[in-house]
C-alpha cells in the first residue's frame, strides 16, 4: 500500500522571499554559536589529461558549524555539484529549531575551499575532505546524522559505505547511486562547450550556469521568478572557473554504488522530486530496493524540482525533520510515500531573492 502526506497549509516558496514569513523562517535561532575553521586535508588528484599522473598535496577546506546549548543531536551536511554551504539556507534555521547542531563545508572545488586547476575532484577525495571534516569537529566522538544533495549524495553514499558506524542516520536527497541516464548526457554536453576552442572561458561558464538552471528548476519557478534566475546565474559564475566545473564533472565519472548498497545497515531516507528534470526518480527506486532500511518520499506537485529543499523548503523540511525522528525505528519498505502540497501555487509575492548559486 502506497500512503500519501497531505499538507494544506504550506505556501512554500509562494510565501515570496522577502516575506516576513521567510525572513522569521530563515533566521537561527538567538542562541546558535557559529564558528568558522579551514581544515588542511591531504588529497591524491589525477590530472584532467588522463596521463596517468596524480597531484598529491595538502588542500584548505572551508567548515562551518552551528551549536546550540544543550542540543546533542549533531547533522552533516554535503553540498551538491558547484556549490556552497549556502545550498542549506532553507532548512538550516528550521534544522536547528528542531534539536540538530548542523556542521557545513564547501567541497573540494567550492565556495570558500580550495579550488586546484587542472585536476579531478574524485569521490575518493571529497571523501577524504569529509573524514577530515569529521575528525576535526564534535562528528569525531559521538555518531552523527548524514545528508546528501545531489553529487552530494553521491559522495555521502560512498561516506556511508566506508564508515557506516558513524551514523544514525543517512538521508540522500535528489541523488543517484549510479551516472546514467540525462545526468550522464547533461554531463557530455556540458564537456562539449567546455572544450570547444572557439569559446572564451567567460562563454562557457555562462552556457554551464544557463545550462544548469534550466534543469535544475521548476518550469513554475521560472515562470514565476524569472528575474532571480539571472541573479543565481551571475553567482554561480563568479563562484566557478572552467577548471573547477571540469574538476567537479569528471568526479563522478563512471559512478556505480549499487552493489555496494545492500551491505548498508543504517536506515535511510530517500527523498526525490516528481519532477526532476536533471536526475529521474527512477533512481530513488533504485536506490530504495538496494538499501534495505530505507523508505523512499516522492515529493508532487509544482515545484517537485531538483531543488525541492528551496521551491518545496516548507513542506520538504516538516516532512524530513518527521521522518527523520523515527528513523531510528526504520525497518524499511518498498512502498512509497507521496507527499502532496494542496496549496495552488500559482501566484508569487516578489521577485527579489537574495540568492546564491543553487546547485545540483
Amino acid at each position: 500500500m502506497t500512503d500519501q502526506l497531505i499538507r494544506s497549509d504550506h505556501k512554500n516558496i509562494d510565501h515570496g522571499f522577502t516575506s516576513p514569513f521567510m525572513v522569521e523562517y530563515l533566521t537561527p535561532p538567538p542562541d546558535c554559536a557559529v564558528s568558522e575553521q579551514r581544515i588542511a586535508v591531504d588529497v591524491e588528484l589525477p590530472g584532467l589529461a588522463d596521463d596517468g599522473l596524480m597531484r598529491v598535496g595538502k588542500v584548505e577546506i572551508y567548515c562551518k558549524q552551528m551549536q546550540r546549548p544543550g542540543v546533542d543531536r549533531w547533522m552533516l551536511l554535503v553540498n551538491g555539484f558547484a556549490s556552497s554551504t549556502r545550498l542549506w539556507d532553507y532548512q538550516v534555521a528550521h534544522l536547528l529549531k528542531s534539536g540538530y547542531n548542523l556542521v557545513l563545508f564547501d567541497l573540494l572545488g567550492q565556495g570558500h575551499s580550495a579550488k586546484p586547476d587542472g585536476v579531478k575532484y574524485t569521490v575518493a577525495s571529497q571523501v577524504a575532505v569529509m573524514e577530515a571534516i569529521v575528525a576535526a569537529t564534535p562528528l569525531a566522538t559521538k555518531p552523527f546524522y548524514l545528508t546528501g544533495i545531489s553529487a552530494g549524495g553521491v559522495i555521502a553514499q560512498r561516506y556511508a559505505v566506508k564508515h557506516q558506524e558513524k551514523l544514525l542516520a543517512l538521508s540522500l536527497l535528489a541523488t543517484t547511486p549510479k551516472v546514467d541516464g540525462r545526468l550522464a548526457f547533461t554531463q557530455e554536453i556540458q564537456r562539449l562547450y567546455l572544450a570547444n576552442e572557439k569559446l572564451s572561458d567567460a562563454e562557457k561558464l555562462s552556457f554551464c550556469a544557463y545550462f544548469l538552471m534550466d534543469h535544475i528548476f521548476s518550469d513554475a519557478f521560472f515562470r514565476k521568478f524569472k528575474p532571480a534566475i539571472y541573479g543565481v546565474i551571475a553567482n554561480n559564475i563568479a563562484g566557478n572557473t572552467v577548471g573547477t566545473y571540469l574538476g567537479a564533472l569528471s568526479s563522478i565519472d563512471d559512478f556505480d554504488i549499487i552493489d555496494d548498497l545492500p551491505k548498508l545497515t543504517v536506515p535511510t531516507l530517500i527523498f526525490t522530486g516528481l519532477h526532476d528534470k536533471l536526475i529521474e526518480t527512477h533512481f530513488g527506486v533504485v536506490l530504495n530496493r538496494q538499501i534495505p532500511r530505507s523508505q523512499r518520499y516522492v515529493l508532487k506537485g509544482v515545484y517537485a524540482s531538483h531543488t525541492f529543499i528551496m521551491e518545496m523548503f516548507e513542506t520538504f523540511n516538516e516532512v524530513f525533520v518527521h521522518a527523520l525522528a523515527g528513523a531510528h525505528d526504520l525497518k524499511g519498505s518498498k512502498s512509497p510515500i507521496y507527499v502532496e502540497n494542496t496549496h495552488f501555487q500559482e501566484f508569487a509575492t516578489d521577485e527579489a531573492p537574495d540568492l546564491e548559486s543553487m546547485a545540483v
